[in-house]
């Protein structure tokens, strides 16, 4: 595989929103791409409508022996691809939509700016039960966040890998990017588009959903913060291996 960019999407039970996924990302105008799903041990139909993808270059098909996570799923994937000439990768969520514009948007803000090397994705909510945008405050809930970036190779060779968490994740490894950059990569850049280029679908099994905002997250951003701010800022080292 030495196609440009690397899209990882971890599976697990999302057999009402795969396909839609799959096909957003085929029908991408950029094509210079390779598209991993990983199945994380789905109890419903999810990998066998994944399997009705196998035969296609594009697509790569793995699966867990076990329900490990969505973190856990990612690395696998990054790990399977870690001697492959790919540039850069992103996480497309198993239930969302991406425009047909997405990827090339990204690739171009990349080499249009050399000193990015992570960039936030900006979201539109819907409602997954009325295929709706969700309304805050009468308008559009609109998003830019750490989810679904896309991220560099030398970044990925500079800070590793995802945190093996159930949840938040995706706010470890952009801080331990934001830090890399603020110490010993000033020349490296942490940005956003707040073009809105991906429907993310609100339903009750969202990751987001499953874990309080008011003590889970919290304490767990705490133990990372502290973790950053005290061992790896002073160690000049960012990097998380594969599955600890």
């Amino acid at each position: 595989m030495n196609n440009k960019l690397l899209v990882i999407c971890p599976v697990w039970n999302k057999e009402q929103f795969i396909r839609n996924t799959i096909e957003s990302i085929l029908q991408q105008k950029y094509q210079d791409y390779h598209l991993v799903l990983i199945d994380d041990y789905s109890t419903d139909n999810s990998f066998e409508i994944m399997k009705e993808y196998q035969d296609n270059d594009k697509i790569t098909l793995l699966r867990n022996e076990e329900n490990k996570g969505c973190y856990y799923t990612r690395n696998r994937g990054l790990d399977h691809f870690k001697n492959d000439d790919w540039k850069y990768f992103t996480i497309h969520d198993a239930d969302d939509i991406s425009d047909l514009r997405r990827f090339k948007h990204f690739i171009d803000m990349f080499e249009s700016n050399p000193e990015l090397v992570y960039i936030k994705s900006t979201s539109i909510n819907y409602n997954a039960s009325d295929n709706l945008p969700v309304l805050k405050d009468n308008k559009p809930s609109i998003f830019t966040g750490e989810g679904t970036a896309f991220i560099s190779r030398k970044l990925f060779d500079e800070i590793g890998y995802f945190d093996n968490t159930r949840f938040s994740g995706d706010t470890d490894y952009m801080w331990r990017a934001q830090a890399l950059c603020g110490t010993t990569k000033p020349e490296w850049r942490v940005g956003e588009s707040k073009e809105v280029l991906y429907i993310n679908y609100s339903h009750d099994k969202n990751i987001t959903k499953m874990y309080d905002w008011e003590v889970t997250r919290p304490t767990y951003w705490n133990k990372i913060r502290n973790e950053i701010n005290t061992k790896m800022i002073p160690s000049k080292n960012f990097y998380r291996n594969k599955f600890e």
